[in-house]
């Protein structure tokens, strides 16, 4: 009795776990198909990109403690070529500073939404959702880097490279108030 009990469990277990590896992996193959356009692919098949909605990055940003690694959000739209090329860099990037998940929210649904607006500026604390693309870095249940603020989109240098301003987000230089402090 005991060893059928043992038996089931272990087959329960190994079926949650093809099932939750398979929905990760089928997680993954969506957000790249989301980014390929015909045959211009703007992430490798091995992309670290995760989509997530408003309400889910509420939530994580809400759970994380000052011990938590900072959490990383691309916000951009598959049918912008601006946000095509960023989301390419900024993924390059994220995987050359060893950063886990770089999440992506789509800004396109974000747009239509006034609940989903009002959600990012005042629950997240981004200073714009009309500009796309645009990163940010949240640490200790915070914001702490959003390149969508007027000091940021001012600053010639980091509003013109993808590259610049993914390593600015990436390596943290940014002082306490989201700064470029470089």
């Amino acid at each position: 009795m005991r060893k059928s009990i043992f038996k089931l469990i272990a087959v329960l277990f190994a079926l949650f776990t093809i099932v939750g590896l398979s929905s990760c992996a089928m997680s993954k193959a969506n957000v790249y198909n989301n980014w390929k356009n015909g045959s211009s692919e703007y992430l490798s098949k091995d992309h670290i990109v995760e989509k997530i909605s408003v309400n889910d990055l509420i939530n994580k940003v809400n759970k994380q403690t000052k011990d938590d690694k900072n959490i990383y959000v691309f916000f951009g739209q598959t049918n912008d070529d601006s946000s095509r090329s960023a989301i390419k860099i900024y993924n390059e990037q994220a995987i050359q500073y060893e950063i886990d998940t770089l999440y992506w929210v789509d800004s396109e649904p974000v747009t239509k939404s006034t609940s989903d607006k009002n959600k990012m500026l005042e629950k997240l604390g981004v200073s714009k959702t009309d500009i796309i693309p645009s990163i940010f870095v949240f640490s200790n249940g915070t914001i702490a880097f959003d390149s969508s603020r007027p000091n940021i989109q001012n600053n010639e240098k980091l509003s013109n490279s993808n590259v610049y301003l993914a390593e600015v987000a990436f390596k943290g230089l940014y002082d306490e108030n989201g700064y470029y402090a470089a």
